[in-house]
């Protein structure tokens, strides 16, 4: 936020004595010719003009942060994220980013300690159907531009995850709740919520997102390869009450994350990254088991990305459906 200045009083310059009018006149007619040559040239060439007016008003992207809702509020606690896509400079870097390779389980961005009991805990999962929705759905992956007007982003990702549920069986659907340009925990919380309203037969929601991961100035794309096909790792985020939302639940949250990771990361022990445990509820205090996904990160190319969601509607639907 700009802050006005401390107004700075001039030195004291001794007044000359005035020229002529003529010479004003000259003066005044040279600027306006300056001027007018300067908007000729600015809107011949619209898109520079667009290029200019982008360089003024430029944000740089902001860290990740926490901040409170008030404890009775039903709407969400929320984190920001970057607000545009890396300059096209960038190089991206193809790394193991696994738990495995990083020897961490979790990435704990809380004051809780979490316990490996609970990677081993085993939640059941009974039949259900199953919401898909993308709360940021303008993220996108390095070829996709910024995401906000192309088709390849986490939008499109989760309608892709939605299909392919269904074709395992699952009665599953994708909810748009970024097509109005509001791409906010609140907004997704109240969209879904009413959705839910009028759908008893809905039993798990999933919430769809990707990471930007850099290192040294890289940005890094997680990958591992499973007969023959390269994926996207992906991991859970677990939301908690610490950053003030009311969300008792929470570690059921975590104990049902935990089992999906067991399944996954028994089929593909490279698929998975650290699970992240966020101090934000991350929507997952909805009435229903609340799962959010991270597939892959910026670096990654999209079709790493679907075939990551492609292999997790067949896990996901093998455990809701027997």
């Amino acid at each position: 936020m700009w802050e006005p200045t401390e107004e700075v009083r001039g030195p004291y310059i001794k007044e000359r004595k005035r020229r002529g009018k003529s010479f004003f006149r000259v003066v005044f007619l040279l600027f306006l010719v300056a001027a007018l040559t300067a908007l000729v040239l600015l809107f011949r060439n619209p898109g520079k003009k667009l290029a200019w007016l982008s360089l003024l008003l430029r944000k740089e992207p902001t860290a990740t942060q926490d901040t409170k809702a008030s404890a009775d509020s039903h709407t969400e606690t929320t984190e920001s994220t970057e607000t545009e896509s890396p300059p096209p400079e960038l190089s991206v870097r193809r790394v193991d980013y696994s738990a495995k390779a990083l020897g961490v389980r979790y990435e704990n961005r809380t004051s809780y300690e979490i316990d490996n009991a609970y990677f081993v805990s085993s939640a059941s999962f009974a039949p259900g159907g199953v919401l898909v929705f993308a709360t940021r759905g303008y993220e996108a992956y390095a070829e996709s531009g910024d995401g906000i007007a192309g088709e390849e982003n986490v939008a499109s990702l989760a309608e892709t995850l939605a299909d392919a549920l269904r074709k395992e069986g699952v009665n599953a659907v994708f909810l748009p709740v970024s097509e109005n340009g509001v791409f906010t925990y609140e907004n997704s919380c109240r969209m879904v919520s009413e959705y839910l309203a009028g759908h008893s037969e809905i039993a798990y929601v999933i919430d769809l997102s990707r990471e930007v991961l850099s290192d040294e100035g890289d940005y890094l794309c997680p990958v591992t390869v499973k007969d023959g096909q390269t994926l996207a790792q992906f991991r859970f985020a677990v939301g908690t009450d610490e950053g003030g939302g009311v969300h008792p639940d929470w570690r059921a949250r975590l104990s049902d994350a935990d089992t999906l990771y067991s399944l996954c990361n028994g089929y593909c022990d490279t698929l998975l990254m650290p699970t992240l445990i966020s101090t934000a509820r991350l929507n997952q205090h909805l009435p229903c088991r609340a799962f959010t996904l991270k597939v892959g990160a910026f670096g990654n190319r999209y079709a790493e990305a679907e075939a990551t969601v492609r292999l997790f509607a067949r896990l996901f639907a093998a455990v809701i459906t027997t």
